[in-house]
């Protein structure tokens, strides 16, 4: 006959071996689980290298790239001076032609023909509307060249919307000549420090049909 130790330790036994069961049971429903965990957390992983992986890339790139950019371009000035001559002396033509009082070619003319007898090459500039001054009609630089009997090279006309002062005083001052005007160009002083020496300038009148050159700025 069996006693009741016996009976309790089959109990405690049978108990232990169906908790043995439940546990390996729950593992093994939750394995798949924990694999799939695993793998989510390894793509992430492998997903934020890539990532990481790809910004380098795009950096590197760009940085390759602002090797190779080429610098900006600075803005030219619309003209169309021409080389620089032995001698050379900028005529402001727009402003000699008035030296008369009204518009006249003829003054040009002497002013220009006493600065070649001095041994200068006038380089004459005007402004767009020169022609209109003089004819009521356009002139381009083949026109003006030829009623002043100079080279068609050493006559420059602005362009319409250019303003001829700047482009003169821009001229004079890069090629270090002097300026034959009567103009004081003050509007232009703080760009152009020439503006304020006096010897940079040559000045005159008309007089009873003769050329009075300013012998002070001379």
């Amino acid at each position: 006959m069996i006693g009741m130790p016996e009976i309790l330790l089959t109990v405690i036994m049978a108990v232990l071996v169906w908790l043995l069961i439940q546990v390996l049971r729950a593992d093994y429903r939750d394995a798949p689980r924990r694999k799939g965990g695993r793998r989510k957390a390894v793509a992430r992983k492998g997903g934020g290298r890539r990532s990481n992986r790809g910004q380098t890339r795009k950096r590197q790139s760009a940085q390759r790239g602002s090797h190779h950019r080429t610098k900006p371009k600075r803005e030219k000035r619309d003209d169309n001076a021409p080389a620089v001559p032995p001698n050379a002396i900028v005529v402001d033509g727009s402003n000699v032609m008035h030296w008369g009082g009204d518009p006249d070619v003829n003054v040009l003319r002497r002013v220009i023909r006493g600065l070649e007898k001095q041994g200068k090459t006038p380089i004459v500039f005007f402004d767009a509307n020169a022609g209109y001054m003089l004819d009521d009609r356009y002139y381009d630089e083949a026109q003006l060249a030829e009623i002043m009997s100079i080279k068609k090279a050493h006559v420059c006309v602005a362009h319409s919307g250019v303003v001829a002062d700047e482009w003169i005083l821009d001229f004079a001052t890069t090629h270090r000549l002097r300026i034959v005007s009567n103009d004081r160009y003050r509007d232009w002083k703080p760009q152009f420090e020439m503006v304020g020496d006096h010897k940079r300038f040559l000045r005159g009148r008309w007089q009873q049909g003769s050329v009075m050159w300013d012998s002070k700025r001379r």
